[in-house]
């Protein structure tokens, strides 16, 4: 059974309407990187695993793209 990703959505576009966690890509200090992650829209933030994404403008790491999790197998 093939699984159809969705397709990678801008943060400049479009945020999660929701907290619930979503897949995110980003540029990290060392590497580009995939998580899980959510936004939190009172604090203005991307988080993952208790750890807040540092801002966008300090060139350390902060998600670019974010898509739904897929269904789990």
């Amino acid at each position: 059974m093939e699984m159809k990703m969705s397709e990678w959505i801008s943060v400049d576009e479009r945020l999660p309407e929701d907290e619930g966690e979503v897949l995110c890509a980003g540029r990290g200090w060392a590497a580009p990187f995939v998580t899980a992650c959510w936004y939190d829209q009172e604090r203005e933030g991307w988080w993952r695993m208790g750890s807040h994404y540092t801002d966008a403008h300090d060139g350390q790491e902060y998600p670019t793209h974010w898509q739904p999790l897929p269904p789990p197998p």
